[in-house]
């Protein structure tokens, strides 16, 4: 891909009910590279474990995303996006795994994942 080309960027928005772990995910109809994702509360984000993480099928494409040192309202991005699995394959699976760390307080939640399509 030429620096000159340009990209059109792609927003993949999840939503969790919050209160347990929970999984959303999509089967994307062409082949994307995810670039950057983050988090949007809507309540505090409860025990330091909670987190989210970004897949690719079962792979992991973002760290864990630590959000139970959050705020409500607050926006916790990715720190670290793995080249090794970044590409996600058409008709594969982007996933997002909202996890609680066991007390039941993990809030509900808005996850943003940013990519592009592949040519």
């Amino acid at each position: 891909m030429s620096p000159g080309s340009g990209l059109i960027p792609l927003v993949y928005c999840f939503e969790t009910a919050g209160g347990a772990t929970e999984s959303e995910s999509v089967v994307v109809s062409r082949a994307i590279r995810v670039y950057d994702a983050h988090v949007v509360l809507k309540a505090d984000g409860g025990a330091n474990g909670n987190a989210v993480q970004v897949l690719n099928g079962s792979s992991a494409i973002s760290d864990s995303i630590v959000v139970g040192t959050a705020g409500d309202k607050d926006i916790v991005r990715a720190a670290e996006i793995d080249d090794a699995y970044y590409d996600v394959a058409a008709a594969g699976t982007l996933k997002v795994t909202a996890t609680d760390a066991g007390s039941a307080d993990i809030p509900a939640m808005k996850i943003y994942v940013y990519a592009y399509a592949k040519a």
